[in-house]
C-alpha cells in the first residue's frame, strides 16, 4: 500500500515513514469493492476522500431517463472526493462506482482540511498537494467543457485526440476509455461515435485499434 501511495499526487514528496505518520495522524481505513459496486451514491451526505489502491473507479452522473454520463475515470494513486470535502458539499452531486474489483483507502475528511493539533509538516505538505490536485481537476473539467462545446461529433473527437496528442508528446498514444466510455465522456451516441471514427480512419485523418490511436493529420 505504501508503494502505491508514494506514487499518489496526494502523498507527493513523502517517504514511507512520513506517509505512515500522516495516515496515523489523519485516520484511515481500507475497503474493497466488486465491479460496478457503488462507492458513493448521488445524494449521499458527508463524502470521504478516497485514494485508489488497485482497480479503477468512474465518476458518473445519472440522468432522469436512466442514462449515465461519464465524468471521469480514475486509476491507482488517483484521489476522489477531495473537491466536495474542501467545498463542504453536504450532498454528493455525482456517483462514484468501481469499474472493476477495486481497493480504496479512505482518509478522514475533517482532519484533512484542518491543521492537526501537532501542526506536523507532513500535514502541511498534504494540504499543498491537495491544492495542486484540485487545480489539476479544475483544468481537466475545463478541457472536457471545451470538448463538448463543439457541435459536431467529429469536432469533439478531434479536440479530444489533439489534447491527448499534446499530453503524450506524440501523435501515437493510448487512451484510458473504451468506446462506450469515450462516447459517454464526449456526450455522444456510441454508434455515432464509432461511425465517425471509422469515417476519419478511411479519410486518413487518424488510425486506431481499440485504445491505441495515431493522429495522422
Amino acid at each position: 500500500m505504501i508503494e502505491i501511495l508514494q506514487k499518489s499526487p496526494l502523498f507527493a514528496g513523502m517517504d514511507p515513514g512520513e506517509i505512515q505518520h500522516i495516515l496515523q495522524c489523519l485516520g484511515n481505513r481500507q475497503k474493497s469493492y466488486r465491479k460496478n459496486e457503488y462507492i458513493f451514491m448521488e445524494g449521499e451526505q458527508k463524502p470521504r476522500v478516497g485514494v485508489i489502491l488497485s482497480g479503477s473507479v468512474q465518476a458518473i452522473k445519472e440522468t432522469k431517463s436512466g442514462g449515465l454520463i461519464l465524468i471521469n475515470q480514475m486509476f491507482p494513486g488517483d484521489t476522489f472526493g477531495l473537491s466536495y470535502v474542501c467545498a463542504d458539499v453536504k450532498y454528493l452531486p455525482i456517483s462514484i462506482i468501481s469499474a472493476e474489483n477495486t481497493d480504496i483507502l479512505f482518509i478522514e475528511l475533517e482532519q484533512l482540511v484542518r491543521t492537526c493539533h501537532n501542526a506536523c509538516q507532513f500535514h502541511v505538505e498534504m494540504i499543498k498537494n491537495a491544492l495542486r490536485i484540485l487545480a489539476e481537476k479544475n483544468l481537466f473539467l475545463d478541457n472536457k467543457l471545451y470538448y463538448i462545446s463543439h457541435k459536431t461529433i467529429r469536432d469533439r473527437i478531434q479536440s479530444y485526440l489533439e489534447d491527448q496528442e499534446s499530453r503524450h508528446g506524440s501523435n501515437e498514444f493510448e487512451i484510458s476509455f473504451n468506446r462506450e466510455q469515450l462516447a459517454d465522456f464526449l456526450c455522444v451516441d456510441r454508434s455515432a461515435l464509432s461511425r465517425e471514427l471509422s469515417h476519419m480512419k478511411k479519410e486518413g485523418i487518424i488510425d486506431y485499434k481499440r485504445n491505441w490511436f495515431r493522429v495522422t493529420v
